[in-house]
Parts: structure tokens; C-alpha cells; sequence
């Protein structure tokens, strides 16, 4: 069993936040990380309405 998974939810996201933050700071990596992190936003938007269009019908 790996460490992470012995950490609560939130501490776990508090420290990907972080993370996030930080690599977006960056001068050239920055927008990379931001523009990567928009296509992960919208993936998941797009999935999560996808299940809920296909569990209502």
C-alpha cells in the first residue's frame, strides 16, 4: 500500500493545490501547466455530464 493513500482527501488536495500553484509561477512552465490544467478541467466536465445525461435517461 503506497503512503498517499493513508492521507485524508483533503490534505491531499490541499497539497496538489500547492503544487499547482507553485508550477504556475514559473515563468515557461507556468502557462504549460495552466493550459494542460484547463484541458484536465474540461475532460472532466465533459465526462461527469456525459454520466449524468446517460444515468437520467
Amino acid at each position: 500500500m503506497a503512503w498517499w493513500s493513508k492521507m485524508s482527501p483533503l490534505v491531499m488536495m490541499s497539497v496538489g493545490i500547492l503544487v499547482f500553484k507553485i508550477l504556475t509561477m514559473l515563468p515557461f512552465v507556468g502557462g504549460l501547466v495552466v493550459f494542460v490544467g484547463l484541458l484536465w478541467l474540461w475532460g472532466t466536465l465533459a465526462s461527469v455530464k456525459k454520466q449524468l445525461i446517460l444515468n437520467y435517461r
